[in-house]
């Protein structure tokens, strides 16, 4: 979530009605495919965005938000301590499609654009015989950030005949008395019409195209999923099936639009415990129903009888914080809340099932894809990980390498003009049971993740030799990286095809989803 500055409240209700959009479909590759190898498995990726480890059951929550896919991971292999790169979604993804930290592709914050010169997992995936294809309801995965190189048709709810379908699904969930985000029908102030929540329709549309497609080449899926991603909506049925009733009413009651959201960052607001577990609660709810409709693809999947023959990952960009560490959304920091994230993979063929503890990097599904696709990996200056290898690991790295904001927006919500600690930089490193936060401000940080799963405790003083150990390792890494500060460099022909693409996704859309104000 983008640093967002407070508007003044309105009594009249504006909708977001986006322009209608064609189905894009992408060039296809300059050099004719290669055939998959014979036998080749497809390759479903789907993305929970938003979705913190911790609030699933897969994972130990105490509330059952994810039965369905605690049953599918049986069969699956199982990353405890899975770790996105970053904490949005931008440079989470570009990560996760080239296998490259953040300070590589600088794909951040300063630039939104996803260089031509990195080979995309799509890409490569669609050189060797596959056929490409995504359904995102996330705006930022559009060829606005060239997040979508390699994908031959890219769909979103922008588009009819989902776009229509998309606002009546939403609005068939909503609550008359909630009052809690700017979706919602009580909401006072200025309203949207975000219609996000779309699994159900991103099903129909895998399913059919897969049902009328040839089955004579591999096929490449990867599906956005943003249920659990504010605002969230979930249904009163749901709500009411798996929360205290009290709990329900003070999630209808409680303001967590992304104002509030940004005030709460800056100081300028204070939430309850109460409204922080009501908060949670609806998140939680929200999972349910992201749980659910995922679930419902998988069995569609299996009924065709393709499910077997397809390596499947259900995995996150990044989580949601509400109020640990006093900090709300994502964005400003690097703590398990926004950067411990689920993983699993299913291929009942290469994959055994099993549980992983070790900590892993999400951006290392890229060497794994095509090890288990039996497709090459494409050169890189830059060491490709792989969270199938053995022997022996190497720290995982997480970055904040652009933080989101200028000083005279931090002006309009901090009266002082201050905006320390927000603008900080940081690098993690997480190696075994410890997790090392560098921060641009030397105001560092060690944690035991075993003993302080909440990062509660900063232990730095008490383990110098562990520090050093983890510094040095931080050292050698960013020896291999470019300087991450600034901006990435587009040559001529870049500037013009990001100008030609659109270089500003529509401001409505971030608004509605809370990335600008």
């Amino acid at each position: 979530m983008l640093v967002r500055q407070p508007s003044p409240s309105s009594d009249t209700d504006v909708p977001f009605v986006p322009e209608p959009a064609a189905p894009q479909v992408l060039e296809p590759a300059a050099a004719p495919p290669a055939e998959a190898p014979e036998g080749a498995p497809n390759v479903l990726v789907l993305m929970w965005d938003t979705a913190r480890a911790d609030r699933m059951s897969l994972y130990g929550h105490d509330r059952p938000t994810t039965p369905r896919l605690d049953a599918f991971a049986s069969e699956a292999r199982v990353y405890d301590a899975a770790f996105a790169p970053s904490f949005w979604t931008v440079p989470s993804h570009a990560s996760l499609f080239t296998g490259l930290p953040v300070g590589v592709h600088r794909t951040n914050a300063h630039s939104t654009w996803l260089q031509n010169k990195y080979t995309t997992l799509a890409e490569q995936l669609r050189g060797h015989g596959w056929d490409t294809w995504m359904f995102s309801a996330n705006p930022n995965l559009s060829h606005k950030t060239n997040l979508i190189q390699g994908f031959d048709t890219v769909l979103s709810q922008r588009q009819e005949p989902w776009q229509s379908r998309a606002i009546a699904l939403t609005e068939s969930k909503l609550i008359p008395t909630d009052q809690s985000t700017e979706r919602s029908p009580a909401w006072e102030g200025k309203r949207n019409q975000s219609s996000k929540d779309i699994g159900p329709l991103m099903r129909e549309a895998l399913v059919g195209w897969l049902d009328e497609r040839p089955d004579d080449k591999p096929w490449f899926a990867f599906l956005n999923y943003m249920e659990v991603h504010g605002p969230r909506l979930p249904a009163l049925e749901t709500r009411s099936e798996l929360l205290p009733s009290d709990v329900v009413q003070l999630g209808l009651e409680t303001r967590t639009g992304f104002a509030d959201v940004s005030d709460a960052n800056h100081g300028r607001k204070t939430f309850s415990e109460a409204e922080k577990d009501a908060m949670r609660a609806v998140y939680d709810a929200s999972m349910v129903e992201l749980d659910a409709t995922t679930g419902d693809l998988l069995d569609d999947l299996a009924a065709r009888g393709v499910l077997d023959d397809t390596i499947v990952v259900v995995v996150s960009d990044h989580g949601e914080a509400f109020g640990e560490h006093d900090l709300y959304g994502h964005n400003y920091n690097l703590y398990d809340e926004l950067i411990r994230v689920p993983m699993l993979v299913r291929y009942p063929a290469k994959v055994a099932p099993g549980r992983v503890e070790h900590p892993v990097s999400i951006r290392d599904l890229f060497g794994a894809l095509l090890e288990l696709t039996d497709v090459p990996t494409p050169e890189s200056k830059f060491p490709l990980g792989n969270v199938l290898a053995s022997g022996p690991r190497e720290p995982v790295f997480a970055e904040l390498t652009a933080f989101h904001g200028s000083r005279p927006g931090m002006q309009r919500v901090r009266e002082d003009g201050s905006w320390h600690p927000l603008r900080r930089r940081f690098q993690v490193v997480l190696q075994d049971q410890w997790k090392l936060i560098l921060a641009s401000d030397d105001n560092d940080e060690l944690y035991d993740r075993v003993r302080d799963p909440g990062e509660r405790t900063n232990v730095h003083a008490e383990h110098a030799e562990t520090v050093a150990e983890l510094e040095a390792a931080h050292a050698a890494w960013r020896e291999r990286i470019p300087d991450p500060r600034g901006r990435a460099k587009l040559s001529r022909d870049e500037r013009q095809q990001k100008k030609r693409a659109g270089a500003d996704i529509p401001l409505e859309e971030l608004e509605a989803l809370g990335y600008v104000q």
